[in-house]
């Protein structure tokens, strides 16, 4: 029978709980261990104090099989991460010399003064993994205790992004071939709110009779789309074969897209072939300019105008959006290889607010885009 793999997160720093600084490593490194079927279970934020660290500790080891530990790496006195993560272990720190020659000779090409307490930075415990830091002083490292893997890291994001190239990814990628991996199979629907795209699906979940959170549903909203995502192990997915298929038919009507939006990466490949566009918009403000502008800011000879009236221009390389009654819009393109006019309507929206009517209606003209530009990507 295949494992499975739980993992929890705690983030070290007083400028992490004070609101000084937002914590981005652990919702990083938990998106990587979720497609390779890793769960996360806990992210705990804990200020500079060794009892509430330990408790974080007490907290994610009941649950986790993996615990990484953010910041406190440093070479200063409110650094003690390495030396609480030892106390609670009652794993003792040892000296690692090719880390304190590594740290002398990091500081000394750049002509820093080498300080006698730098050298806590190069103990670890005794039968650590050191994870190399390209970008700084302060190595991570991994070890093993009592059936549990901890991963100790530093604060920066840019040495954690070295520690994941250097070493993290591998060792993820390695360590999760063979699991029992937490599966998410995810709709991203448009037209329906949160409780009546829930009203579809709960039926199928109640008569499916699903017990001890076997088959796990979610959804959330990110406007004007609601997400719909249910999660299981690998070994159960043909058992719940059947849910999923009912719950794939019941949305296919709202459905635009399931795991990840297509249009950044579909505009992208189009606009890298027409280099220009003049968008007129009197409908949708500044939504859908900025939209292709932000797709696009990497193309270093794309230009894109923008204005909120229509004009006769007869220019290719243009994309008009007017309004032909309340309801309804037109869309029409124009480019060297492309020419196409569409009516959309959106009275099914009408009891929206204005703001959400709005978003709707971008999102509806940015899905017809890319139809035309790339094809349909659902």
């Amino acid at each position: 029978m295949k494992t499975t793999i739980k993992a929890s997160h705690i983030a070290v720093g007083t400028e992490l709980t004070n609101g000084q600084t937002l914590n981005t490593n652990s919702h990083f490194i938990a998106s990587f261990l979720q497609k390779k079927g890793v769960i996360n279970y806990y992210h705990l934020v804990v200020d500079d104090d060794r009892e509430r660290i330990k408790q974080c500790l007490d907290l994610a080891c009941e649950t986790s099989d993996w615990v990484f530990i953010y910041g406190g790496l440093g070479p200063t006195s409110d650094d003690f991460t390495r030396h609480v993560v030892s106390e609670w272990t009652n794993v003792s720190l040892s000296l690692h010399q090719e880390t304190w020659n590594y740290i002398q000779g990091y500081l000394a090409q750049r002509n820093y003064p080498v300080r006698e307490f730098q050298i806590q930075q190069a103990y670890f415990p005794e039968n650590a993994t050191i994870m190399k830091n390209s970008k700084g002083t302060a190595h991570g490292f991994t070890f093993p205790w009592k059936k549990k893997q901890f991963f100790v890291l530093p604060g920066p994001p840019k040495e954690i992004q070295s520690i994941c190239e250097n070493f993290l990814y591998d060792y993820i990628t390695k360590n999760t071939q063979n699991i029992d991996r937490w599966e998410t199979e995810v709709w991203n629907t448009l037209g329906l709110g949160e409780s009546e795209v829930a009203n579809k699906i709960e039926p199928i979940l109640k008569k499916a009779n699903i017990k001890n959170d076997e088959l796990v549903v979610g959804y959330r909203i990110h406007l004007p789309y609601v997400e719909v995502k249910l999660s299981c192990f690998n070994s159960q997915i043909e058992k719940f074969s059947e849910v999923f298929n009912q719950v794939d038919n019941t949305l296919k009507p709202l459905l635009v897209y399931k795991k990840e939006a297509p249009f950044k990466k579909n505009f992208f490949e189009f606009f890298k072939t027409h280099l220009s566009v003049e968008i007129q918009d009197e409908i949708c403000q500044t939504l859908i300019f900025d939209d292709i502008k932000n797709w696009t800011h990497s193309l270093p000879s794309f230009k894109i105008r923008f204005s909120n009236y229509i004009s006769f221009s007869q220019e290719i390389n243009l994309i008009k959006i007017n309004r032909i009654d309340e309801w309804k819009i037109q869309l029409t393109v124009k480019f060297s290889d492309i020419s196409r006019t569409s009516v959309i309507e959106y009275t099914s929206v009408k009891l929206l607010p204005p703001e959400r009517q709005i978003l709707f209606l971008k999102e509806m003209i940015i899905i017809k885009l890319n139809e035309w530009f790339i094809g349909s990507a659902v």
